[in-house]
């Protein structure tokens, strides 16, 4: 069952596509759950890539089972508004004790008994309603719209998650980037040191010398101890969006595909607006508000309903007019305080501001997927320039330890070009991570 729960929810998208439409069906909505200890939990043999941190963050982040839960709210809610035109049929039972047995005293004729103390109601009623004015309809019509609601809310969700999962494990593999750049600036200076050592040892350099590259490597070795803890805090950040618990263990390959993005950003914005799960939850709250109207119109119009009803045992005092009755019953306000019409007013109120909601909500779309692709742009940018730097960082060190071997270039100045090669190795690695970061933003903007 684990593996298929696992498989099952690989179903829902890639790790950086996922599905683009919001679920219109409430019951093909994957059911998440809580891990609350490593039994529950059927991970993928050996390092997860991309894709699996996703796939495992749908099934088991709490997020998700909370959004779910919502969804069962909205359809306990939508059954029982399916219910309100059907019959009903109740069981009524009651056991009356009286002080006294029942009496009237007649003047000229004495006192009549009539009845028992002990008195017995039972009996069945059903009761069919006929015509309801709409209001039963409007509001199977509200909780259905209620129920889409959570639906794309809930898809929604799952697309942030998703995208949580993308940054947390692009961060592991930042994490580990720049603990490779430290360690290998530590490997980098312990050379430096040994070879500057020697030198000063046959008396070629000053005791400064060594003592300087001494300095730069307690200073890189502190870099690779702070790089190697950001390993632990990133695997950590993961776990948390993967929803599993502590004693669960796993390694990320470093493994992902890249993403089919839109050629521009118009193309963009076109996918946000059609794709954006919220665009389809503001539709369902302006349906339920037409509902909220529809029954608020009805409370003033008539209500007409059919009941039959069998008495098993009737009450000894009420005169014996058989075991059944049949009726009709018709229920008409004619004046109710003006309850009818606050309800309206509310309901129109609540529809115009959901069309300047949805308003807003089409130009905040535009402006996020905007920002997103602009950001995406600029960081292709900003790879490309530290691919440079780091090439002339490269060179630069080659030149300053040539320079420093022939005693033209200072120590200090070998010292500045090494520290220069781990900065732009580092900026490097924040820029890569940046991009992966902004193409997630781009596609969580575009709803997918």
């Amino acid at each position: 069952m684990k593996s298929a729960l696992i498989l099952l929810v690989a179903a829902l998208g890639s790790a950086w596509a996922l599905a683009q439409e919001p679920p219109v069906d409430a019951d093909a909505v994957l059911e998440p759950r809580l891990a609350v200890s490593a039994d529950e939990v059927a991970l993928p043999e050996g390092p997860l890539a991309l894709r699996d941190c996703v796939t495992v963050a749908l099934a088991f982040n709490p997020r998700l089972v909370a959004a779910n839960a919502q969804i069962r709210e909205a359809q306990a809610a939508l059954t029982g508004a399916k219910g309100a035109d059907d019959p009903r049929l109740s069981l009524n039972a009651a056991s009356i004790l009286l002080e006294k047995q029942p009496s009237l005293d007649v003047e000229g004729f004495g006192t009549f008994l009539y009845g028992s103390r002990l008195n017995w109601d039972v009996g069945l009623k059903l009761q069919i309603p006929i015509y309801t004015s709409g209001k039963t309809g409007a509001y199977k019509d509200q909780a259905e719209a209620m129920l889409d609601a959570a639906v794309s809310l809930a898809a929604r969700e799952r697309q942030a998650v998703a995208r949580d999962a993308v940054r947390a494990y692009f961060g592991v593999l930042q994490a580990r980037a720049m603990a490779e750049v430290a360690e290998t600036q530590v490997r980098a200076l312990e050379a430096q040191h040994d070879a500057v050592s020697r030198m000063h040892g046959v008396g070629l350099v000053s005791k400064l010398d060594p003592l300087r590259t001494e300095v730069a490597l307690a200073g890189a070795e502190e870099m690779r101890t702070r790089a190697a803890n950001g390993i632990a805090i990133a695997m950590a950040g993961l776990r948390a969006v993967m929803g599993l618990p502590r004693e669960v263990q796993f390694e990320v390959s470093g493994e992902y595909a890249s993403p089919d993005l839109p050629p521009d950003l118009e193309a963009a914005i076109r996918e946000a607006l059609e794709f954006r799960p919220e665009v389809s939850t503001v539709q369902a709250y302006r349906r339920a508000a037409e509902a909220a109207r529809e029954i608020a119109d009805a409370g003033n119009d008539p209500q007409l309903g059919f009941f039959a009803q069998w008495d098993f045992a009737r009450d000894t005092r009420m005169p014996n007019t058989g075991n059944w009755s049949l009726g009709l019953g018709l229920t008409w306000d004619i004046f109710d305080g003006d309850e009818a019409k606050s309800g309206e007013d509310q309901a129109r109120a609540r529809i115009e501001r959901i069309e300047a909601e949805a308003q807003a909500l089409r130009d905040g779309i535009t402006l996020q997927t905007t920002q997103a692709f602009l950001e995406m742009q600029a960081a292709e940018e900003r790879v490309r320039t530290m691919e440079a730097a780091v090439r002339s960082a490269e060179e630069a060190v080659e030149l300053a330890a040539v320079g420093y071997a022939n005693d033209i270039t200072p120590l200090t100045d070998l010292l500045t070009a090494e520290a220069d090669r781990t900065k732009a190795r580092n900026d490097w690695v924040i820029a890569q991570n940046d991009l992966r970061v902004a193409m997630a933003e781009l596609m969580y903007a575009m709803g997918r």
